[in-house]
């Protein structure tokens, strides 16, 4: 009996001192996120943003290929009331401008130390108005951007 006791009472004890003052190591797998860019455009005289203003994004230069990609599609998206543009995942992989895509054919940055940022050159504007462009960094640790632009005209 007192053997079966001391047993249980090494058993346990081992049981409990192991509890909560171990390391563990937990792996985290971290996947592609996908990138989207909402542009707001103002005016810096009135503080008014501007309705009807075309945003397109011209290149992106990727740090995972090392490639300044142009877009291979003229495709415009104009600001709404608001003054926004957006541009989603699955729009900025159709504009093709070297993003990689992941299984929903969406644009994606990587975890990894060379996949992980972009810079995205974006053209405002219009014809009459005249044209500017802006650099949007955009990164995995924040793959939602959200910037406000000015816009003279």
């Amino acid at each position: 009996m007192r053997s079966f006791l001391g047993l249980l009472l090494l058993v346990l004890s081992g049981f409990l001192s192991s509890c909560g003052h171990g390391h563990t190591t937990a792996r985290v797998r971290t996947y592609p996120r996908p990138v989207s860019l909402q542009v707001e455009v103002y005016d810096p005289v009135s503080n008014l943003v501007w309705e009807g203003l075309g945003v397109s994004v011209v290149e992106a230069d990727h740090e995972w290929s090392g490639c300044v990609c142009s877009s291979k599609k003229d495709l415009v998206v104009y600001t709404d009331r608001a003054g926004t543009a957006f541009f989603s995942s699955s729009l900025l992989a159709e504009i093709d401008v070297g993003f990689q895509e992941d299984f929903y054919y969406r644009a994606v940055l990587g975890p990894g130390r060379d996949e992980d940022e972009v810079v995205v050159t974006i053209e405002v504007g219009d014809p009459t108005l005249g044209y500017v462009y802006f650099d949007i960094p955009i990164d995995f640790s924040e793959p939602d951007v959200f910037v406000s632009v000015p816009f003279a005209g």
